[in-house]
């Protein structure tokens, strides 16, 4: 300054991905490679707090996850019960899902709540 002392001040900062999660409101199991499984797509997502269950309209559950990959659910839900049915035993309608995830680097907990059309 104009008194001819300085002053120095270090820190560390740290730059992380900007947690985003998007959630698709359909998709169509149909095999031909674009939109077969449900799953939400995100990034800056702990791996180790990934939750993700599916529901019919009775309440009953379809198919429950907790392997995420990096991007999206490690296995998508294809439409079947628990993913081990076939493509005939895809039932057509709506469906209600539950995301429970907490954001890295111990960010906050999210859980989403939502619906998802399947289309054949």
């Amino acid at each position: 300054d104009i008194n001819g002392c300085s002053d120095t001040v270090t820190g560390t900062v740290k730059v992380v991905d900007e947690f985003t999660v998007y959630f698709p409101n359909a998709f169509t199991p149909d095999e031909d490679g674009l939109n077969d499984g449900f799953s939400p797509i995100g990034q800056n997502v702990d791996p180790t707090s990934f939750e993700m269950y599916i529901f019919d309209r009775w309440g009953d559950i379809m198919y429950h996850t907790s392997e995420w990959n990096g991007r999206q659910a490690k296995e998508p839900w294809n439409g079947t019960k628990y993913n081990r049915g076939t493509r005939d035993d895809i039932v057509v309608g709506v469906y209600v899902y539950r995301v429970n995830l907490r954001e890295m680097d111990g960010g906050p907990k999210h859980v989403y709540i939502g619906s998802v059309t399947l289309i054949k």
